[in-house]
């Protein structure tokens, strides 16, 4: 395992001391593709008409929605870190046709990514209606990128919408998405949201908030790196953006799952940033021993951290959780 592992780290990434300047190069690349974006028809392929949703089933995706999104993100969906108010989702299907009442362009984009999550879960990938749900994402996005104002929301949606693009094989599209929330996140300073301390409690406490957008997006970087061979975007600053805290929203006593997730989450994210940074800095002088021989412990270590957290049952658990689920959806309707 060890062995493979170092040939494909060593292969995807090799040395490269013009990293920044292509990374930078790519990230512009892929904005004007982004900027360009257009759904084309395909006949034969759901259409945005098939999504018939009442507000009730809308209600009951966008609950399993949040639950996911939390579990994705490790963040609550609230005005503090750039969220609107939960209660616009469950509002949207019943005002989104009123004269009266208009929404931010990301807000469509954020809805209907809730409904494909929820139908995704409940229904299944197949389900018409949820490739409906995806094509109408889709539909929204040229909306949300000819919008002449930056919202707190954009860097969320676009890190939200790069993961759906994947969840449906379209991993082009979501390297672009990937790349807006990344020019987000370093455009609002993000990527060194603490390199000065915080001044205040308070500003501590919305620090705490916007964190997970860095490291989703640090996460899914060495993804596209790793799996894609794409270039880095995202830097890693061990020193200039924080762990993220299991305690941060003041639950004093977080579920069993949670911590293992954010525990799991930041143990591996780290491992893996520092092996490919070790490799990104290595000289071409450097010894492919001395390289190899760090992977080996890192893919030792990440045996560790599996064996430790006792992760294969535990996720063979959920998957069978999730069954139940959406068996249960299935007899309800």
């Amino acid at each position: 395992m060890a062995t493979d592992a170092r040939r494909g780290f060593l292969k995807a990434n090799p040395a490269s001391p013009a990293h920044t300047d292509k990374a930078m190069s790519a990230l512009d690349e892929a904005l004007d593709d982004l900027g360009k974006f257009k759904v084309q028809v395909v006949e034969g392929n759901p259409s945005t008409t098939s999504l018939k949703i009442s507000s009730a089933e809308s209600r009951e995706c966008i609950d399993a929605f949040l639950s996911l999104f939390r579990a994705m993100f490790m963040v609550e969906i609230f005005g503090k870190n750039g969220f609107p108010e939960v209660d616009i989702l469950y509002t949207f299907p019943d005002l989104v046709s009123s004269p009266f009442v208009t929404f931010e362009p990301g807000i469509h984009v954020l809805y209907y990514n809730a409904v494909f999550y929820g139908l995704h879960q409940l229904r299944g990938t197949n389900d018409v209606r949820t490739q409906a749900a995806y094509r109408k994402v889709l539909d929204s996005v040229p909306a949300w990128l000819a919008s002449p104002s930056e919202q707190d929301l954009d860097g969320w949606t676009a890190a939200l919408t790069a993961w759906t693009a994947i969840v449906h094989f379209d991993y082009q599209l979501s390297w672009r998405f990937h790349c807006k929330s990344c020019h987000f996140i370093k455009k609002r300073g993000l990527d060194v949201l603490d390199a000065v301390p915080a001044a205040t409690r308070e500003e501590e406490m919305q620090r705490n908030e916007l964190r997970p957008l860095y490291w989703h997006a640090l996460w899914c970087d060495m993804f596209f790196r790793l799996f894609y061979g794409k270039p880095r975007v995202m830097d890693y600053w061990p020193d200039k953006v924080k762990p993220l805290d299991i305690f941060a929203t003041g639950n004093v006593r977080p579920k069993a799952s949670q911590v293992m997730l954010v525990a799991v989450f930041m143990q591996s994210t780290v491992m893996t940033a520092e092996i490919m940074q070790l490799i990104d800095t290595a000289s071409s002088e450097a010894s492919e021993g001395v390289l190899a021989h760090k992977v080996e412990q890192f893919c030792c270590a990440t045996e560790e951290l599996v064996e430790d957290w006792n992760l294969v049952s535990t996720f063979s658990g959920l998957c069978g959780a999730t069954s139940a689920l959406k068996r249960g959806y299935e007899c309800r309707n």
